[in-house]
């Protein structure tokens, strides 16, 4: 037994090469890759003076056993020759010895210095795209199980609801025979009472007549006995009177069907008995294959496609612009476009600070309303201004009349009527609210640094959603079942959700349009976003892999964009300024 365990221990030392070969058992303690030979102690001094290996990097002896089993397997030196790798053929693309060229490559021109050739071959290009390979096959993998851990979670819920659906059916299929028999055998027995009672009703005549006749037989018999002839003759006239009359009520008896014998059987419902003889299962588990979400693609053919795409162009060409005269010095907090084609713009103060002419800079009250929903109609013109809390930050339309306004600082989220130019409901939330979006009759909408939540409008129901980078000032965009968020301060990107909150894809900028103050999506699902303090905006195209920038300049006097929307029916793009000042752009 202890000879196993030495031997297991000597196993796992690695000994100097030099000291094994003057028959010398010493463990080493580091590891040349050149020489491709571990040392001692004393070995290694020897091995940083020698002509021949001073330059040579030495590594400990527990990041060499780190190296994967093929390195060792790898030969430094020429299987024919025993001699060391000096030169590297670029026709052949394999090592060779200085002997190799005589015998093998006396014709071949690029014979290169193999220290030449390696240098530098951690930092290669090669070595980083089969990192970038071997990260998208990790991802890959790690994505298959994620979602195999998914299905298996989802198969169990799966079966427990099949499994619970077959017992509800079973008590649902018990429960109606029950009835059906219990409807059968109430019927069963008012049948047989209903039998029994006729049968006494008519043996109660009988017995009746029975004791008559039987009186007049005795009769008979007593008369024959006792009786004169002469009252014998008298008695037999109304003897065979009576007879006659009980005769003619046998007859009437005999011919009533009170005398019938009733009985009574069992038919089943003919469905019931073919349903028994005919179904061979009480149902049948079926089985269907969808097609995995995880897609795998080399990093070639990504690169390939990127390549391809970039030459899509997707232009903006301006129709029409629109002035807002604005109240004090108020600026754009928001743009949509209503179901009706109505062009709905939020004014704020700007930077939540309000100020008359003439006055200082005043930090507004928590119940000033100075902001403002104002209607404009396709035209440009104004159609009305609704008043709405300062604190407003964004706005969703449920429909033509009446839109939902969140608050930055309170929270709570507010349903305006437009048309009556009232506060129709009031949303109180656990957190103040920043962007928002109107989905299957729910309010989408982003907490900031506490998430974004779903609330049901009809059954109030609310729901966190696990998405987002949960930043503040995050500015939301819904279509085709995807969510789209923007993120302005310190993350300067967009990020595209499925519902279910899966990563689908996520753009970043840093320098030309910055923070992202507003996005939307047109009816093809092509992004637009527009920077903080930026005269740019950006189309990101469906896949999110590629993007364009366009510079917003013409004859009407811009500072920065502030808000962005599109139509989706005329897809037409509604970009708005910090002024209030709103430009129109057909997407072609």
């Amino acid at each position: 037994m202890s000879l196993d365990v030495s031997m297991m221990a000597t196993s796992l030392i690695t000994l100097c090469a030099v000291c094994e070969g003057q028959s010398i058992t010493q463990e080493a303690i580091k590891w040349c890759p050149d020489c491709d030979e571990a040392y001692c102690f004393n070995c290694l001094k020897h091995h940083g003076i020698a002509k021949a290996t001073r330059n040579h990097s030495v590594i400990a002896i527990a990041d060499y056993r780190e190296l994967p089993p093929f390195i060792f397997e790898m030969k430094m030196e020429c299987g024919v020759h025993r001699a060391r790798y000096q030169l590297y053929c670029k026709k052949h693309e394999c090592p060779c010895c200085i002997k190799c060229i005589d015998s093998e490559h006396r014709k071949c021109e690029d014979l290169l210095p193999l220290e030449d050739v390696v240098s530098g071959s951690k930092s290669s290009a090669a070595l980083a795209d089969l990192e970038e390979r071997l990260g998208d096959l990790k991802q890959f993998f790690k994505n298959i199980l994620n979602e195999k851990e998914e299905h298996s979670t989802e198969i169990t819920k799966t079966y427990k609801k099949i499994e619970n659906e077959i017992r509800q059916f079973r008590i649902k299929l018990d429960k109606r025979l029950d009835e059906l028999e219990t409807d059968l055998l109430k019927s069963l027995i008012d049948l047989e009472k209903g039998v029994k009672k006729g049968i006494v009703i008519v043996s109660d005549k009988l017995k009746t007549n029975e004791e008559k006749t039987l009186n007049l037989l005795n009769g008979i018999t007593s008369m024959k006995h006792h009786a004169s002839d002469l009252q014998v003759f008298f008695a037999i006239k109304e003897i065979e009177k009576e007879v006659e009359i009980e005769e003619h009520k046998a007859e009437e008896l005999a011919n009533n069907e009170e005398l019938n014998i009733q009985t009574f059987s069992l038919t089943f419902n003919s469905k019931l008995p073919n349903l028994v003889a005919t179904t061979e299962s009480f149902g049948k588990i079926s089985t269907k294959y969808l097609q995995s979400k995880i897609v795998y693609q080399r990093t070639k053919q990504k690169q390939a496609q990127i390549i391809l795409e970039n030459s899509i162009e997707k232009d903006l060409m301006l129709k029409n612009t629109f002035r807002v005269r604005r109240e004090n010095y108020n600026w754009c907090g928001g743009t949509l476009v209503l179901p009706n084609n109505k062009v709905l713009l939020l004014e704020v103060p700007v930077y939540l600070y309000n100020r008359k002419i003439g006055e200082k800079w005043t930090e507004l009250d928590d119940d000033s309303c100075e902001a403002y929903l104002v209607v404009l109609n396709q035209d440009g013109s104004l159609d009305r201004k609704v008043r709405v809390s300062s604190w407003s930050y964004s706005i969703a339309a449920i429909n033509s009349k009446t839109v939902a306004v969140t608050s930055s600082r309170h929270p709570k989220i507010v349903i305006v009527n437009l048309q009556n130019k009232s506060v129709q409901k009031t949303i109180n939330t656990k957190y103040p609210c920043y962007g928002i979006e109107y989905f299957n009759e729910s309010l989408v909408y982003s907490c900031g640094e506490n998430g974004i939540e779903m609330r049901n409008l009809i059954s109030g129901k609310v729901t966190k959603l696990k998405i987002g980078n949960k930043t503040m000032y995050e500015h939301i965009a819904i279509h085709n079942e995807k969510i789209y968020i923007s993120e302005c301060w310190g993350h300067n990107g967009i990020t595209c959700y499925d519902m279910a909150g899966n990563l689908i894809w996520r753009w970043e900028d840093n320098e030309v349009v910055g923070g992202i103050s507003d996005l939307t999506v047109d009816k093809n699902s092509y992004v637009y976003g527009i920077g903080t303090n930026s005269t740019h905006l950006v189309i990101i195209f469906p896949n999110g892999r590629q993007s364009k920038y366009v510079s917003i300049k013409d004859n009407l006097r811009m500072l920065n964009l502030r808000s962005i929307a599109c139509c989706q029916q005329s897809n037409n793009l509604y970009v708005t300024d910090d002024f209030l000042n709103t430009r129109i752009y057909e997407i072609n």
